[in-house]
């Protein structure tokens, strides 16, 4: 016999395990999935979840707490990696191996559909990151 079974707590406790685990998935897929962009919004879910299980009146229990700090982990890492991207990429303009790889993929991929040649575009992201070919 159940004697807690009209207690609004534990059918409210019931009701918010959904967002308990979908934290908890969040948070783990957006570790691996940080490489890519989709890890940040993932890592937002998990937090966001692990928030909404704390507001329905529940105590964030030992997998709302490792729900988000899975999510924290990964949105650190997709952005540190987003930073990484970006800080690199002025040492990697200065290559001209890299120049040619990515007029081999712009040719290929552009090579009829495009708008600007690979000089103008080779241009603009230079002008974008504040490179001279002098340098």
């Amino acid at each position: 016999m159940d004697y807690y079974q009209n207690d609004p707590y534990k059918q409210n406790q019931r009701a918010g395990q959904g967002f308990v685990f979908a934290s908890l998935i969040c948070g783990i897929l957006s570790i691996p999935l940080g490489i890519l962009v989709i890890g940040l919004p993932l890592g937002a879910l998990g937090i966001l979840f692990a928030l909404l299980t704390y507001r329905r009146g529940q105590r964030m229990d030992l997998i709302s707490k490792m729900g988000m700090i899975t999510s924290i982990l990964g949105v650190i890492s997709g952005i540190s990696l987003l930073a990484f991207a970006f800080l690199s990429m002025p040492t990697m303009l200065k290559d001209e191996a890299y120049r040619a790889q990515m007029e081999r993929m712009y040719n290929i991929l552009y090579s009829e559909d495009a708008d600007m040649t690979f000089d103008d575009y080779w241009n603009s992201l230079e002008d974008f990151y504040g490179i001279s070919e002098e340098e």
